[in-house]
């Protein structure tokens, strides 16, 4: 499953990656807790990324394999405050791709202004 989300009308979702990226594990499950996701080891979790938008906000939950997973239940909290002035919106992107020896791995490069909050790295062997 994927989660996408689309805040004000955007063409394209700002936010889109496995639900497993969202919440620090993409190998299976472990348990994980850390400040804006948990998950625990029956595949069980939270997410509590701040999710700004000024007047609507698409969220999809996408199955993107062959065969059924199972439920999915996602339940949404909205706090009716208008954000911050000046707040910028979430934005997330999942990336898969395979090292070599000596050769580097780009985790993320962005122009302009913002913060990263998060990089979830997951390495297999």
């Amino acid at each position: 499953y994927w989660l996408e989300a689309t805040f004000d009308g955007a063409a394209t979702p700002q936010a889109s990656a496995p639900i497993g990226a969202w919440v620090g594990c993409c190998a299976g499950f472990a348990e994980v807790e850390a400040l804006f996701y948990r998950l625990g080891v029956d595949g069980r979790g939270s997410i509590y990324w701040p999710m700004p938008f000024r007047s609507s906000v698409r969220l999809v939950l996408r199955h993107r394999g062959g065969l059924p997973r199972g439920r999915a239940l996602l339940s949404i909290e909205l706090d009716p405050r208008a954000p911050e002035t000046g707040a910028a919106y979430l934005h997330a992107e999942h990336r898969d791709q395979l090292s070599r020896a000596g050769s580097d791995v780009l985790l993320f490069e962005r122009a302009g202004r913002g913060k990263v909050v998060a990089v979830s790295l997951v390495g297999l062997t």
